[in-house]
């Protein structure tokens, strides 16, 4: 490619990502944000959420702007494509400590068939410790409702996964995964007669969603244009009420810093910065940012690398947006080993933290 191509590829992109960072505008005699006025709906309707909560301590430490990242296997989370520049096989699990004292976990497994990355996930939120209750007479408790227990919603995604590297510049792949989640059963009482006359719901939910990503190296100092859709799937219904998945749609772009300014890579060192346009079903559009520095202490400690990371999360209607994690590797002989840890803040006592390793064999 040209560098007047290149150059009119990434004026483009760039565009697309002001233009999804700045779309939020206002309705008349409508005081809030949560209205888009391109898709005029309401936000906060989606359900299955939990596949929405970042999979990933690394992309987490930068505010979730990993669209561009290639080879680390939990980047099957954000863009099945990065999952095309893996070795020859991968491990990786993370432990989210979310809010009001659940926890998310999420699993991936991957290798090497030919040209191609395959693999499976398993993504599982535990929602801790919640009091059941149900209406009775007054004749069997005075308080008109007794104890049922501790209730166990089944909340959980399991998937597989393909990507590939179709030329030296672009990559692709997909994941295709099934998604439960399960309240446990319900009653509704109805109070026309004397008598409490109940019918039980079921307030299981399963359906197939699909993830679908790109990655392009436009061939300009390694300046990369990524875009995926994550969440695609049929609207699901709870009882009488219809929703949609989490939809998410990101665009942006990678870049390392030194070799965009120099043009040149500077040895042991690298500074990548990363910027993505999302458009969610729940959330207004807004643009995520993060920076990581990578630092090879090989010199100093055989096999170790160390990373620090920042960036601010697509957090619009939020107030909080500050996001930062490290990370320390090691390597040995084909094999590497990296521990990751971030920090997300969500606004006032809403914090995160987050803890991910992955093996990969080179």
């Amino acid at each position: 490619m040209n560098s007047l191509k290149a150059s009119w590829v990434i004026g483009f992109a760039a565009c697309v990502v002001a233009a999804t960072a700045s779309a939020q505008t206002t309705v008349p005699g409508y005081t809030g944000t949560n209205y888009d006025p391109p898709t005029p709906k309401w936000k906060g309707q989606a359900g299955m959420t939990f596949l929405q909560i970042g999979g990933s301590a690394r992309a987490e430490g930068m505010g979730g702007a990993f669209n561009g990242i290639k080879g680390d296997p939990s980047a099957i989370f954000y863009n099945p494509a990065g999952m095309a520049s893996l070795g020859m096989a991968a491990v990786y699990a993370n432990q989210t400590n979310w809010l009001a004292d659940m926890k998310v976990t999420h699993f991936v497994g991957a290798g090497r068939v030919g040209p191609a990355i395959v693999g499976a996930t398993f993504i599982n939120m535990d929602y801790g410790d919640i009091a059941g209750a149900q209406i009775v007479s007054s004749t069997v408790d005075p308080r008109g409702y007794q104890s049922t227990g501790n209730l166990s919603p089944e909340t959980w995604s399991a998937g597989v996964f393909g990507a590939i590297q179709m030329t030296d510049r672009f990559s692709t792949g997909v994941h295709v995964k099934y998604c439960v989640q399960d309240f446990s059963p319900s009653r509704i009482y109805s109070f026309s007669t004397r008598d409490y006359l109940a019918t039980e719901n079921r307030n299981r939910v399963g359906t197939f969603a699909v993830d679908l990503g790109t990655q392009y190296v436009t061939g300009l100092r390694n300046i990369a244009l990524n875009m995926s859709l994550q969440n695609f799937a049929q609207p699901q219904k709870y009882v009488e009420v219809k929703f949609d998945l989490p939809v998410t749609y990101r665009v942006g772009l990678s870049a390392e810093l030194f070799e965009l300014v120099t043009g040149n890579e500077l040895a042991g060192q690298r500074v990548m910065l990363y910027a993505d346009g999302m458009d969610q079903k729940d959330v207004s559009l807004d643009v995520a940012v993060g920076a990581e520095y990578l630092a090879d202490l090989s010199q100093f400690v055989p096999g170790v690398k160390v990373g620090l990371r920042a960036g601010r999360r697509a957090a619009v209607n939020q107030d909080g947006w500050l996001s930062f994690g490290g990370s320390v590797q090691f390597g040995m002989s084909g094999y590497n080993a990296r521990f990751d840890y971030a920090y997300n803040d969500y606004g006032p006592g809403l914090t995160a933290n987050r803890v991910g390793l992955s093996l990969t064999m080179d």
